[in-house]
């Protein structure tokens, strides 16, 4: 049991790590706060914080162009930042951090983008390289650089740009001062909230400048346990439950082989053996058997969690995920915990044994005639309606003789095989499968350089629409699909002057999002209506419903200081103008009105599900209702911003074909129209190849999570089989007894037979009932926390579950009387009265 609790435990320790540092690396970095614009002297007030762990320090010094165009964000930070904040997001790192001044760290995604298939340390790169301070001249422009290293990363795949380093010596000769810097804050909780966080740190440190704020996003260690068990809360329940199985099991196990050898302990008392030297002796007989347990299932268990364990998870990740190899799965604590609980189980059993023992008179222990009384009285009753129907009255008196103890077995039994239910509902549900099945087959989104380059850059009114419905009507003339397997998703990009900045102000970094303007239809305002309802928020719902109002929703941008200047600006006016030709002035243009309605927060976890139109975090929208938004299509242009597209089975694989060579060429079209390389006009997104390149994963979430619900299985199993033995083995006098008077052994089998039959019923009405309920509000409560999160009945575990407890009533009687009654009845009492 020791060995089986602890190889579970190790299971879901294994996964968690391992999950943990799959949401670092698409984090890019090792911490989940930090403070912009940070000052050395905030750093240090930072530093000193009870629930700050450690604080490193990262400069946004600069930038790498290509064409005109940044391809790199270039960093610098100290060497203990980047040893333990920055390189455990990367694999397949080569080479040390820059140290030089005219030396590099670049990505393998810019490496090839330069064209750089094969790089080596110390290769040098001709880089065009600027200050983000325009006044710092010093060390810019086209110049060698020294590759001092080159890494794999995964943060914000589909993005082009990526992050190089320098090193602090080149700021030190450019003249740049390292502050303000970004100050990383690794904080102690890894499993408080982000906005508790958040709210923490603006508690303890008063910023002064209007550009510094806190920014605090969901750990990776939250976000790994939210998506195992659906949050900490009811993961700590799910450990406890599991604990309560393994006491269940171990408890029922030992009371029962205890309780069985108290005939022995009573003899010797008999004999003058006191009563220390009985407790004395059981305890030493436990302990034998808890050392024995504890080499056996220990050593088993660290055989199978040191060995085999690491093998599987590190093959769970195999694919575009990275190395995962010196992941660690065993961990002493779980060990000595699994020990230290069983010790406390089995002492605590052994005393109970022992406190009963104590109480009885030597005869009585030696005769058991309490027990005896018991069963002539029991008999007694029966014999009064033995013609009705004497199996079953027997059956239903033996396990009604005791009623706590048939109480405590059944619920402690139905608990245990409703962990294991409970084990299989949330294996089946957080399935990564049902998260990505959610997603349509195919996706067209239009890149952030091509809508950078649009607003940057636009030439001509013929170049507004990135996307024309001739390009997407000739993906339907191709591939011969019509628009009931379209879903189109429209958007205006406008620009903005001073009004509307006012309204953004309470927004951390607004200017380096897109503006959106993206409408909202009839059931989805009903969605987000019910939303603001249930959860009290300041929005202007009546100005918003007539039409002329617009809701801010934006992707954790505005901190919770900034609550009451966010319902300060609620009315205020918002201006948005079309996209200009260069040269023309925005006065100008026609620009449209709307009123400011409040802001939504699209980070919280219960926020309804919209039709948006980007992914990641670099986006504010603003939400209008659909009448407004085709109203404003006389002013703005209307850009085709997504493009899902749903098909058959069969058709699949030739459209993902078709499609790949649609967005090639539509991609080159674009280079070739705007004199750009490697810069793509759009990308696709194939639902077959994500899961594809999940696949390991998902098979090894699935072998984990199956595996610890198949041995919670049977751990309830094995419990009810012991249970049932135990019980026939103490109950040997008593079936002699009731042979002796006139019942066979047929009718005892049967009686034993209906007595787990019983025990039986009850267990499943229980799992049917008052389980079932259960299971329905774990659901509700996982559902709120795990938006992808399905529902699926294990029905097949509960038959499992039911047969096994079937064919325990039937077979264990048989076993175990058969072994019990091959000797006559004469000889089994003169051995039992001996």
């Amino acid at each position: 049991m020791i060995g089986l609790t602890f190889i579970i435990f190790s299971f879901l320790y294994g996964k968690l790590n391992l999950d943990i540092l799959k949401n670092i690396r698409e984090d890019g970095m090792a911490v989940s706060s930090y403070l912009e614009y940070g000052t050395m002297e905030i750093e240090d007030k930072i530093r000193s914080l009870p629930y700050v762990k450690r604080v490193g320090k990262e400069k946004l010094a600069g930038n790498i162009f290509l064409d005109d165009q940044k391809i790199c964000t270039c960093i610098a930070t100290d060497d203990f930042t980047y040893q333990s904040m920055i390189k455990p997001a990367y694999t397949d790192v080569v080479g040390s951090y820059p140290k030089n001044v005219d030396e590099i760290m670049l990505s393998d995604k810019t490496l090839k983008y330069l064209g750089i298939t094969d790089p080596s340390i110390g290769m040098k790169i001709n880089l065009e390289f600027y200050w983000n301070s325009l006044s710092k001249e010093k060390l810019t422009g086209i110049q060698s650089f020294v590759l001092s290293g080159y890494y794999t990363d995964y943060h914000n795949r589909l993005s082009d740009q990526s992050i190089a380093y320098i090193s602090i010596n080149r700021c030190k000769e450019g003249e740049v001062d390292l502050y303000p810097a970004r100050i990383l804050i690794d904080v102690k909780s890894k499993y408080g909230k982000a906005e508790q966080i958040e709210r923490s740190l603006y508690q303890s440190i008063s910023l002064s400048d209007d550009n510094q704020y806190f920014n605090s996003s969901e750990t990776a260690q939250y976000r790994a346990i939210e998506n195992i068990a659906g949050g900490f809360g009811s993961a700590m329940v799910f450990i406890l439950l599991i604990g309560f199985s393994m006491f269940i099991f171990v408890y029922n196990t030992l009371f029962i082989s205890l309780n069985y050898d108290i005939k022995q302990y009573g003899l010797l008392e008999v004999i003058g053996v006191t009563g220390r030297q009985i407790k004395i002796m059981i305890y030493r007989q436990v302990l034998r058997i808890f050392l024995a347990g504890c080499a056996v299932g220990g050593g088993i268990g660290a055989i199978v969690v040191y060995q085999l364990l690491p093998e599987l998870l590190i093959h769970m990740y195999l694919g575009n995920e990275g190395n995962f190899r010196g992941i660690r799965a065993f961990n002493n604590t779980f060990l000595v915990i699994t020990i230290l609980l069983a010790a406390v189980i089995m002492f605590t059993t052994a005393k109970t044994v022992v406190d009963k023992l104590l109480k009885m008179s030597p005869v009585e222990a030696m005769k058991g005639i309490k027990q005896t009384e018991s069963v002539k009285e029991n008999v007694t009753k029966k014999e009064r309606h033995y013609n009705i129907n004497p199996i079953l009255n027997l059956a239903i008196g033996n396990i009604l003789r005791d009623k706590k103890k048939f109480i405590f077995t059944v619920i402690s039994l139905t608990i245990g095989c409703g962990i294991a239910i409970g084990s299989c509902v949330l294996a089946l549900g957080t399935d990564s499968l049902n998260r990505l099945s959610q997603n349509p087959d195919f996706e067209i989104w239009i890149t952030q350089n091509a809508i950078n380059n649009l607003l940057e850059n636009s030439d001509d009114s013929s170049e507004k629409q990135l996307i024309t419905e001739s390009m997407i009507s000739d993906i339907l003339h191709k591939s011969g699909l019509n628009n009931e397997n379209l879903l189109k998703t429209y958007g205006y990009l406008p620009i903005y002057d001073g009004s509307t900045l006012n309204v953004l102000k309470v927004l951390k970094d607004y200017k380096k999002q897109t503006i959106v303007v993206q409408k909202v239809d009839y059931q989805e305002w009903e969605h987000l209506l019910n939303y603001i309802t249930k959860n009290e928020l300041s929005i202007d719902t009546n100005e918003f419903a007539e039409g002329a109002g617009t809701i801010i929703l934006h992707n954790h941008l505005a901190s919770g200081e900034s609550e009451q200047e966010q319902q300060e600006l609620i009315g205020e006016s918002v201006s948005l103008n079309d996209i200009v030709e260069q040269g023309t002035k925005i006065t100008d243009m026609n620009s449209i009105q709307l009123k400011n309605c409040g802001y939504l927060d699209l980070s919280a976890s219960d926020f309804p599900d919209l039709k948006l139109s980007e992914r990641g975090s670099n986006t504010i929208y603003f939400l209008v209702r659909e009448e407004e938004f085709n109203r404003l299509s006389k002013t703005l242009t209307r850009q085709l911003l997504r493009t899902e597209i749903n098909v058959s089975k069969e058709q699949e694989n030739n459209i993902k074909i078709l499609l790949k060579n649609w967005v090639k060429e539509k991609n080159l079209e674009y280079q070739t129209r705007n004199n750009v390389q490697n810069q793509d006009l759009v990308y696709l997104v194939c639902n077959s190849d994500v899961i594809a390149s999940q696949k390991n994963y998902i098979a090894g979430s699935r072998i984990i999570m199956m595996s610890v619900s198949t041995a919670l299985i049977l751990i309830g199993i094995i419990n009810y089989i012991n249970t049932m033995v135990m019980t026939i083995l103490t109950r040997k006098k008593e079936l002699i007894i009731l042979e002796s008077i006139g019942l066979s052994r047929k009718g005892l089998r049967i009686m034993l037979t209906v007595e787990g039959a019983l025990y039986s019923l009850t267990i499943t009405g229980l799992l049917l009932t008052i389980g079932n309920l259960l299971l329905l509000f774990m659901v509700k409560y996982i559902q709120v926390k795990i938006s992808y999160f399905k529902f699926i009945y294990p029905f097949s575990a509960l038959f499992f579950i039911v047969m096994a407890l079937i064919a325990t009533c039937i077979f264990i009687p048989f076993i175990m009387y058969g072994r019990h009654s091959k000797d006559s009845i004469s000889l089994r009492i003169k051995q039992i009265i001996e």
